[in-house]
């Protein structure tokens, strides 16, 4: 049952998080972009990731449209606001949709799928690994400044 789910759960995040992408940016910029296609998908893999053999449908649901919003502002908003060069958007997709998967992880876990019951302890362990990785995620990320 749990790799079924596993299955199932990166369907959906996968699928929401490319449509909720494409809705922000639709909205923001009045059309969406074929160049962000791949990135959109690609993103609620990344977020779903670390959640697929823990959650349910519902956490998803809600990982991907997390997933869809944050990483288009960290491919966009945060690429703009440090002028880093990323051509591909590694960093907005990967880091940014990594963080939002583990922590969101912690929090839609369930208990008959894999989860534990003490979620906001969870979050907590998930903040600390993500922060602790961030700095490592900024050193690699190649800049040509």
């Amino acid at each position: 049952m749990q790799a079924g789910m596993a299955m199932l759960v990166t369907q959906i995040a996968t699928a929401v998080a490319g449509f909720t992408w494409m809705l922000v940016e639709w909205s923001l910029k009045g059309k969406p972009t074929v160049s962000a296609s791949a990135r959109r998908g690609w993103a609620g893999l990344v977020a779903i990731t670390p959640a697929s053999g823990f959650v349910g449908p519902v956490g998803a649901f809600v990982i991907g449209i997390a997933a869809g919003v944050f990483c288009y502002w960290g491919c966009t908003g945060l690429k703009s606001m440090f002028s880093y060069d990323d051509a591909l958007d590694c960093f907005g997709v990967h880091a940014v949709g990594g963080i939002v998967g583990a922590l969101l992880t912690g929090i839609f876990a369930v208990e008959q799928y894999g989860g534990t019951r003490g979620l906001w302890k969870e979050t907590q362990a998930s903040s600390s690994t993500s922060a602790s990785e961030l700095p490592r995620s900024l050193c690699m990320t190649p800049s040509s400044a």
